[in-house]
């Protein structure tokens, strides 16, 4: 797993040689209300698809994304964020076409969304 850093506070992360990669900004750094997980778009996606979040208090938060059999397939993150708004943009290379589930977790809550991955 590599992990790098670059301008505009963004984060870019690979499993496995590639495999997958996330780009993480902050869009906004008004406190939002509530901790929330949007739903991707699009969905379904063909290879690309993006994923905003809501965190409302600075911690360690992480994000897995799970086959239809509830098995880990990828972390996207495990990090610390402070609060705001972000995006992620996530491009699944070697993923099957499928339904997959990714949560959120951190600061005792956790949430989860669906997506659906045509090839």
């Amino acid at each position: 797993m590599v992990w790098t850093c670059g301008n505009g506070g963004r984060i870019w992360n690979t499993i496995r040689g590639g495999d997958t990669i996330t780009n993480i900004k902050q869009i906004s750094y008004i406190i939002p209300i509530s901790f929330e997980l949007k739903q991707n778009y699009p969905n379904p996606f063909n290879s690309t698809t993006v994923i905003e979040f809501y965190i409302r208090k600075n911690g360690i938060y992480k994000m897995d994304i799970f086959n239809n059999l509830g098995q880990l397939v990828v972390n996207l993150f495990h990090n610390k964020f402070n609060e705001g708004n972000y995006e992620l943009k996530y491009i699944a290379e070697k993923l099957t076409s499928g339904i997959y589930y990714y949560t959120l977790n951190g600061e005792n809550n956790t949430l989860t969304k669906k997506f659906i991955l045509i090839k």
